[in-house]
């Protein structure tokens, strides 16, 4: 910069440098002065450095193909067995209806939030779990490996469950399905083709079912169901517990190395291939809950465990296990802390607006829960009257 007057002339100039992380700043101020005839100079020549935290490489990063893809992934992540299973057996437990009070409230407070957190969390810095905690502070860098390690963990569970339902799947493709009999070579002489229940001294069929002694002197009969899961299914009668765990069940491993491959297939494209599988995984649940629904109000008695399904029992409310089941109820189904909200989230632009997102998305888990009611109470109400 310089100014040019009568008497004064003044130039500055400035020079920046980076060594490696460190920037040096070069100033040189030069002033000449011109009064009577006689010209005086000043130079002034000042050096600063400042050392800069090292940039991590830029890399380019996926997004998604369109904000339906993007939601549907949120949806079916959120949406899953826990809603199906767990969601119905926690209000037969906690007082029907009643216990939707406490579920919508930590629904509100705790479910929305957190949602909103996670998909906000990780749209800002846009990068996986572990990455993102370590830029939020070095020490918190272990809640995203921690966060890795569970999500593995439930991934195998789910897997395995899921291996369960491909394996029932190839089985139900008969005229008559191989658990509704009692005549089939891994039946007992235990075996009943109706179930009837009985409790001795507290101890549940599940404990019992193999001990033939015991059985034989109560005179206990186990479902044919409860035969084919346990002896064909799994072969846990060939199993003495952890120490001989028996031999390998060929067909349901090659049923949990199909699921396996499914889902390589589903993400070996990143959120390309993801976005496309969620258009099957994210809606398919919704329509079977409608037809099963369909079918269960067609039977004699649905509606008498529809009524006990909406029908509050408030004195539950004063029993703070309810209100434990239903905070628990809302970490269970909507899954937050286990990284996989902030990943999705890192994959969308920067100006997404985020909170809608949670608002449907979690708006998506209620409904998939009530449905999911609906339909198991509608066959609980057949069960009783049969």
């Amino acid at each position: 910069m310089a100014m040019l007057n009568d008497e004064i002339w003044v130039e500055l100039q400035i020079g920046e440098k980076m060594n490696g992380n460190i920037l040096e700043r070069r100033e040189t101020r030069k002033s000449t002065t011109i009064k009577d005839n006689t010209t005086e100079q000043v130079v002034v020549v000042t050096k600063s450095t400042l050392a800069l935290t090292p940039l991590s490489p830029t890399i380019s990063r996926d997004l998604w193909t369109n904000k339906i893809e993007f939601l549907l992934s949120v949806i079916g992540y959120v949406v899953d067995l826990g809603n199906v299973w767990r969601f119905p057996y926690m209000c037969y437990e906690n007082g029907g209806g009643a216990f939707l009070i406490p579920y919508m409230i930590f629904l509100c407070l705790i479910g929305i939030p957190m949602l909103y957190l996670e998909l906000f969390l990780g749209q800002f810095y846009r990068c996986g779990n572990i990455t993102l905690w370590g830029r939020i502070a070095p020490a918190m860098k272990g809640i995203g490996i921690s966060s890795l390690l569970i999500v593995t963990a439930v991934t195998l569970f789910y897997t395995t469950i899921i291996a369960h339902a491909l394996f029932y799947l190839i089985s139900s493709f008969h005229e008559i399905m191989p658990w509704s009999l009692c005549g089939n070579s891994w039946n007992t002489r235990f075996c009943s083709e109706r179930m009837r229940i009985h409790y001795i001294h507290n101890e549940t069929i599940q404990q019992v079912s193999f001990n033939e002694t015991l059985l034989e002197s109560q005179d206990l009969q186990v479902s044919s169901a409860e035969e084919y899961y346990n002896i064909y299914m799994l072969g846990i009668d060939r199993s003495k517990g952890l120490t001989d765990l028996g031999y390998v069940k060929i067909d349901l491993l090659f049923c949990l190395i199909t699921i396996f491959i499914l889902m390589y297939i589903c993400i070996c494209r990143g959120v390309k291939g993801t976005g496309k599988a969620v258009y099957v995984t994210a809606v398919l649940p919704y329509i079977v809950l409608i037809i099963l629904l369909i079918q269960g109000l067609s039977l004699q008695g649905s509606y008498a465990g529809i009524t006990y399904f909406l029908k509050p029992t408030y004195a539950k409310l004063k029993d703070m296990k309810v209100w434990y089941s239903a905070a628990n109820q809302i970490f269970f189904t909507l899954g937050p802390g286990l990284s996989v909200l902030t990943t999705y989230g890192s994959y969308n632009v920067s100006t997404n607006n985020c909170y809608y997102d949670a608002l449907i998305s979690v708006i998506a888990n209620f409904a998939a829960s009530f449905l999911a009611g609906f339909v198991v109470f509608s066959a609980l109400g057949h069960m009783s009257y049969r």
